[in-house]
C-alpha cells in the first residue's frame, strides 16, 4: 500500500465516524424533550417541606371579636336545640 491509499482509507473511516457522530448527536438531541407529568422538583424535597409557612399575628381586638362572634353561634345553635327537644 502506498500512502495516497492509506490517506484515502482513513478519510473514509473519517467520514464514516462523523457520519455516526452526527446520528448519535441527533438522536440525543431529541431524547432530553420535556416529557408527560410534573416536572421535577430543582430543589431537593426536604427543603422544601422544612420551610414553614408564616402566619400573620392576630391582634387581641380581631381574637375577641372572632370568640364574641363564636359564641353567638353557638347560643344560637343551642337556643334551636332547646326549642326542638
Amino acid at each position: 500500500m502506498n500512502t495516497t491509499e492509506i490517506i484515502a482509507e482513513i478519510d473514509s473511516q473519517i467520514s464514516k465516524l462523523q457520519a455516526a457522530r452526527a446520528l448519535l448527536t441527533v438522536t440525543t438531541a431529541t431524547s432530553n424533550k420535556r416529557t408527560p407529568g410534573r416536572p421535577k422538583a430543582t430543589e431537593p424535597v426536604t427543603r422544601i417541606l422544612s420551610a414553614k409557612p408564616t402566619r400573620k399575628p392576630m391582634s387581641a381586638g380581631a381574637r375577641e371579636k372572632i370568640a364574641a362572634a363564636q359564641r353567638l353561634r353557638w347560643a344560637k345553635s343551642k337556643k334551636i336545640a332547646k326549642k326542638a327537644a
